[in-house]
């Protein structure tokens, strides 16, 4: 029996005054001290992705946390929230 996985999905847009993409704006994502580690890990994962990411429901709390440091640090904007619960 294989159990299904429920995942979330989050779309960014990064901020119109940081880099949009590449080594610039990762070097900057991991040397801002007002960032988890939880938060540069997920920002430099970003910079890999088109539109944004993809996660389990069993991480919400911990994605939702990093990309809300993101947001409060002017790094990106959530555009929008689909929960795999719904």
């Amino acid at each position: 029996m294989r159990l299904s996985l429920v995942l979330n999905y989050v779309r960014v847009q990064w901020r119109i005054k940081r880099p949009q993409r590449g080594d610039t704006l990762r070097q900057m994502i991991l040397r801002d001290k007002n960032l988890s580690w939880a938060a540069k890990g997920l920002g430099c994962y970003l910079t890999t992705t088109r539109e944004g990411v993809r996660f389990p429901n069993s991480l919400w709390d911990g994605t939702m946390y990093a990309l809300d440091e993101l947001m409060t640090n002017e790094y990106i904007f959530v555009e929008s929230i689909e929960d795999g619960d719904e």
